[in-house]
C-alpha cells in the first residue's frame, strides 16, 4: 500500500519523501535531471528548476548499436549517511530525427545505471536498460517517446560526502549511413522547444522532456 506526501523519518536523514511504501518500508525521492552552466554540468534535483538546455543532442552515423550518449546526473554530496534499497524508477524522454530523403529505420533504447561516487571512484549499484524504439522516419520529421525502466538496487549505504549518481547511456544506429539526429530530454519544468530558442532541436513539441529518478531510501516505521 503506498500512501503519498507522508511525511517520515528514516533511521539518520531525510526530512521528508514524495511518496511511501509501507508494505516494504521504503521511501520514495523523486528526482529530476537538467543541466547548468550552459549545459556543461549535468544534476538531480528534487525541485522543478529551469534546466539551462531542453535536450542532449546527438549526431551518429553507425549502422549498428553505438552509444552516442554517457550523461552523469548527480545528487548533491549526501550531509548524513544514507541507505537506498528497493526499485528504483527511471523515465527518460528520447527523440529521432530522421535524416534521409528515402526514409530509413532508426532505432534507440537507454540503458539506466545507479552509481556510487566519491570524487574519485565510481562504483556501480545497478542498472536496467529500456526497450528499443525501432522506426522509419521521413526526412526531417522527428518522432519523441518516453520510456521507463524499474531497477532492483540492493541495500547500498552511502557515506556523508559520498555522491548518488544516475547514468543514462543513449544507445542509437539506423539501418543506413549517413548522419542520424538523436536526443536525451531532460528539463524538470517540461518545456518543448518551441518555448526557447533552440534551432537544433530534435525532441517533438509533443514529448515530455521531463527526466525522473524515483530513489528507494530505507525508512524505520
Amino acid at each position: 500500500m503506498a500512501i503519498q506526501k507522508k511525511f517520515l523519518k528514516s533511521s539518520e536523514t531525510l526530512a521528508s519523501f514524495d511518496w511511501v511504501d509501507l508494505a516494504s518500508g521504503t521511501g520514495f525521492v523523486v528526482y529530476k535531471g537538467g543541466t547548468g552552466i550552459s549545459g556543461a554540468s549535468t544534476f538531480l534535483s528534487n525541485n522543478d528548476f529551469y534546466s539551462n538546455t531542453i535536450e542532449s543532442l546527438a549526431t551518429g552515423t553507425g549502422t549498428t548499436a553505438t552509444k552516442e550518449f554517457d550523461l552523469d546526473f548527480d545528487l548533491s554530496a549526501f550531509n548524513l549517511p544514507q541507505t537506498i534499497r528497493g526499485t528504483a524508477i527511471v523515465t527518460v524522454p528520447m527523440g529521432i530525427r530522421g535524416e534521409s530523403a528515402g526514409g530509413k529505420t532508426y532505432n534507440m533504447y537507454y540503458i539506466a545505471k545507479i552509481r556510487k561516487w566519491n570524487g574519485t571512484t565510481e562504483t556501480e549499484v545497478a542498472s536496467a536498460t529500456s526497450d528499443t524504439h525501432s522506426q522509419v522516419i521521413a526526412d526531417d520529421a522527428r518522432v519523441g517517446m518516453t520510456k521507463t525502466v524499474q531497477i532492483t538496487v540492493p541495500a547500498t549505504h552511502f557515506k556523508k560526502g559520498e555522491v548518488l549518481r544516475l547514468t543514462i547511456e543513449g544507445w542509437a544506429w539506423a539501418s543506413a549511413g549517413s548522419d542520424s539526429d538523436y536526443a536525451i530530454g531532460h528539463d524538470p519544468k517540461d518545456r518543448n522547444v518551441a518555448e526557447i530558442v533552440d534551432t537544433d532541436n530534435v525532441i517533438p513539441d509533443t514529448t515530455p522532456t521531463i527526466l525522473e529518478f524515483h530513489v528507494p531510501y530505507k525508512v524505520d516505521l
